[in-house]
């Protein structure tokens, strides 16, 4: 398997902190990372391996320094 990155831009209220949102995300991904029996779902080997980090950018500045692949 190979690292990869994923950037998600969401608004958020301004009441939700940083750390609280990245363990929600977290937690989301981990759970649609649980092995189903037809394997239909995404699959890691271990779940503890998924890393969330954010950061407080507006979208405009992160999709400029990304550009446009589609």
């Amino acid at each position: 398997m190979k690292p990869r990155t994923v950037v998600v831009a969401i608004d958020v209220p301004e009441a939700i902190t940083d750390i609280a949102l990245a363990r929600r995300v977290q937690q989301v991904l981990r759970q649609a990372c649980i092995a189903t029996p037809d394997n239909t779902d995404l699959l890691w080997p271990d779940r503890a391996s998924i890393e969330v980090t954010v950061f407080c950018l507006p979208a405009a500045a992160v999709l400029t320094v990304i550009g446009d692949h589609s």
